[in-house]
C-alpha cells in the first residue's frame, strides 16, 4: 500500500462483557490524515477487530462476533464497506491473520491452533493445534485453579503473530514450552498443500528469541536464551533499534 498504513483498532468493554468498539483505519504517512475509517461497536462481546490483512481486491479483518465465536469481514477498500462475512466453525479470539496465495490462515488462539481456509469461500482446508495437551484458553480463569491443579495458567501457548511461506508457517507467541516468556518465542510448522487439503508437518522452535514486557514501568526488555553462543550473560534494555540490528546479526550467522 505504498506510504499508506491499514490498522485494526479495538476498545475493550468490561473484561469479559459486553460493550467493545473498535475500527479499521487507513492513514496516510506524510499527512498523518485518516483517508478512511470502519468504526464499530458491539453489545454481544468485550471486544471488536482482531487480525487484519488484504490482498489486491479486500480488505479481510477478523472480528468477535460474541464471547464465543469471532468471524472474518471481507472489506470493500473503495468504500470500507462489508461484502461478505465469513463464519468459520469454532474460532475464537483470533489474533493475526495472513494471506498466502488463496488461502487465508488465521491464529485460531483460543484453542492453540493454525486453521486454513479458502479466503473467499471459508471453506475449511485444515487445521493445526500447537499443543493438544493444553485446555483452550477461555476457560483457564483463576477460580478454575482447583479444576486445573497440575495446569500452570501462565505457561499458557497463546499464539500472537502469524507469517506465511512457502512450506512453512512462523508463528510468536508466549513461550512453546514454559510460556510466559520463558522459553522459544518463535515456531514454524512445515505444511503442503494436496488438493482441497493442508497437510501439515512437523514442528520446530527457534532458539534465540524472548522479547518480554515489563508491566512496571513499560520499558521492553531482550533476553537470551543462553547456550554455548556468545550472547549478553544478563538482561539489558535495548531500543527497537538496537533489538532490530540484533536480531539481523543473529539470523545472518545462522
Amino acid at each position: 500500500m505504498g506510504e499508506l498504513l491499514l490498522i485494526s483498532v479495538t476498545k475493550w468493554g468490561g473484561r469479559k462483557t459486553p460493550g467493545g468498539s473498535g475500527g479499521i483505519y487507513l492513514i496516510d504517512f506524510k499527512t498523518k490524515r485518516i483517508l478512511k475509517k470502519l468504526e464499530v461497536s458491539n453489545e454481544r462481546s468485550s471486544r471488536t477487530f482482531g487480525g487484519i490483512t488484504y490482498d489486491k481486491e479486500y480488505i479481510y479483518a477478523a472480528i468477535m462476533q460474541d464471547e464465543k465465536n469471532d468471524v472474518i469481514w471481507i472489506i470493500d477498500p473503495s468504500h470500507f464497506q462489508v461484502v461478505k462475512i465469513l463464519e468459520i466453525p469454532k474460532i475464537y479470539d483470533v489474533h493475526q491473520i495472513d494471506i498466502y496465495e488463496d488461502i487465508l490462515w488465521i491464529t485460531n488462539t483460543n484453542y492453540n491452533e493454525i486453521v486454513a481456509v479458502e479466503k473467499n469461500s471459508g471453506k475449511e482446508l485444515g487445521r493445526f493445534c500447537v499443543d493438544p495437551s493444553q485446555p483452550e484458553e477461555c476457560v483457564l480463569k483463576p477460580i478454575d485453579k482447583k479444576k486445573y491443579k497440575d495446569y500452570d495458567y501462565k505457561k499458557r501457548i497463546h499464539i500472537n503473530s502469524i507469517h506465511i511461506e512457502k512450506g512453512e508457517i512462523f508463528l510468536t507467541c508466549f513461550g512453546f514450552e514454559k510460556g510466559n516468556f520463558n522459553s522459544s518465542q518463535l515456531i514454524s510448522v512445515s505444511w503442503k498443500r494436496r488438493n482441497s487439503q493442508i497437510i501439515f508437518g512437523g514442528l520446530k522452535t527457534w532458539d534465540v528469541l524472548c522479547f518480554s514486557w515489563n508491566w512496571t514501568n513499560g520499558l521492553s526488555e531482550l533476553r537470551w536464551k543462553r547456550k554455548e553462543e556468545k550472547m549478553p550473560k544478563q538482561r539489558r534494555h535495548y531500543s527497537p533499534e538496537k533489538k532490530v540490528e540484533i536480531l539481523r546479526e543473529h539470523f545472518k550467522n545462522k
